[in-house]
C-alpha cells in the first residue's frame, strides 16, 4: 500500500513473523512490492483485489481507466471509501472489469498469482 507497509512486510516475511502478505495493485507503491515477490519466490505473496481507498488523505483510483469504471470512482476520481458506496454506485460489470485488470496487471509486471 505504501512505502512502510512494504518495509514492514518485507521484514516480517523474511523473519518469519508472517507466512503471507498481499500486494493492493492500485496502490501507489504496489510494483515494488511485485518486484520484491519476484526476488523471493519462496514468499508466499498473493493478490489483495481492491475496490475501496478507506483513508483520508492517502487513496488511489482504479486501474482501469476512469471513464470504463465511473461507478467504481467518487467525486475525487478515487476508489469510494466504504464497500456499500461501491455496492451502490458500481456494476458488477465494473467491478469485474476493475479486478480483471488488477490481475492482468500484476502479470504485466511479470507476477502471475497462483
Amino acid at each position: 500500500m505504501c512505502p512502510e507497509a512494504n518495509i514492514a512486510a518485507k521484514k516480517m516475511l523474511t523473519d518469519g513473523v508472517i507466512q503471507s502478505a498481499a500486494v493492493m495493485i492500485p496502490c501507489p507503491n504496489a510494483k515494488e512490492a511485485i518486484t520484491w515477490a519476484k526476488e523471493h519466490p519462496s514468499m508466499d505473496i498473493g493478490l489483495h483485489l481492491t475496490l475501496t481507498s478507506e483513508w483520508q488523505t492517502y487513496r488511489w483510483g482504479t486501474v482501469t481507466p476512469a471513464a470504463e469504471v465511473p461507478g467504481l470512482l467518487d467525486e475525487d476520481h478515487k476508489m469510494w471509501h466504504e464497500v456499500p458506496q461501491v455496492v451502490q454506485h458500481a456494476s458488477a460489470e465494473e467491478v469485474e472489469k476493475e479486478i480483471r485488470s488488477q490481475i492482468e496487471q500484476s502479470i504485466a509486471w511479470g507476477y502471475r498469482p497462483d
